[in-house]
């Protein structure tokens, strides 16, 4: 017992008490040891002992094991809890769990209830423990949001940069896409102009073919080979009659012959014309 009583008395929320007090609450304590990791008892349970962390650490979560936990605060040596239910008669409102190997000292719900309703200043104690939980928690839970409201500003700045960002690439591509339109628009006319050029060049080049084509089909053409008569020049066709060349030449070929004398001819004809 006097070794929890300088323990006690070293207590932040114990320290105001008299010896006689202090003893007084050492007196029904009793120490009990866990594990790191290990449940002390969870939230929603029935009451039954008050708790003064006498080594290690505890952490006290609301809906522990849940998606939705929240760490409400971490205890260290001197730190009490468990009292909320004791006081108010209602079940464990959190869980707690160890954060390190941890011994506690522990009163029983009949002792502790003794204990406060007999003794004022031990009352007054464990109100101010209570307090103390209650500030810290508002402090942590201050912090926190604070920290989620940081959060949810620096992400709404990203988002919104994001987004300007967005729109900036929007507006580039529409920009880019308008001009591919333009470039495309402006080589699909110039292909349509080749296009009709070459529609044009080849329904030209079709019909001198087919002019050139009915032309030749019209065309007679000469025996590969002319028997001539050395004298008067008369030439032998392939059924073997004898004809003049002009004759000959308009049923093989297309040829207008026209007769006409030459002034060799003109003179030797009419050379007494031309002898006066």
């Amino acid at each position: 017992m006097r070794n929890y009583s300088e323990f006690l008395k070293s207590v932040n929320y114990l320290s105001f008490l008299s010896e006689k007090e202090i003893d007084l609450i050492a007196g029904v304590c009793t120490k009990e040891s866990r594990q790191a990791g290990e449940i002390v008892f969870v939230e929603g349970a029935t009451k039954d002992k008050f708790f003064i962390i006498y080594e290690g650490e505890v952490e006290i979560w609301k809906n522990y094991g849940s998606p939705d936990q929240i760490l409400l605060a971490v205890f260290g040596p001197g730190r009490m809890f468990g009292e909320l239910a004791l006081i108010d008669d209602l079940p464990r409102s959190a869980t707690v769990v160890t954060k390190t190997p941890a011994a506690f000292l522990t009163i029983l719900y009949q002792d502790f209830e003794k204990i406060i309703t007999e003794h004022q200043p031990i009352s007054l104690a464990v109100m101010k423990s209570i307090a103390g939980f209650i500030r810290d928690s508002t402090d942590k839970l201050t912090d926190d949001l604070r920290s989620q409201n940081r959060y949810l500003q620096e992400y709404n700045q990203r988002l919104l940069r994001e987004v300007d960002d967005r729109h900036q690439a929007e507006d580039q591509l529409k920009s880019y896409q308008k001009q591919l339109e333009q470039a495309v628009a402006e080589r699909t006319e110039e292909l349509e102009k080749i296009n009709r050029h070459l529609r044009e060049e080849i329904d030209k080049r079709k019909r001198i073919e087919k002019e050139m084509a009915a032309a030749h089909s019209r065309k007679k053409k000469p025996a590969a080979r002319l028997n001539t008569c050395k004298k008067c020049k008369k030439v032998k066709d392939d059924r073997g009659h004898w004809k003049p060349l002009e004759t000959y030449l308009q049923d093989h070929a297309e040829f207008d012959f026209r007769s006409n004398l030459c002034p060799e001819c003109s003179e030797e004809k009419f050379r007494k014309y031309y002898q006066k």
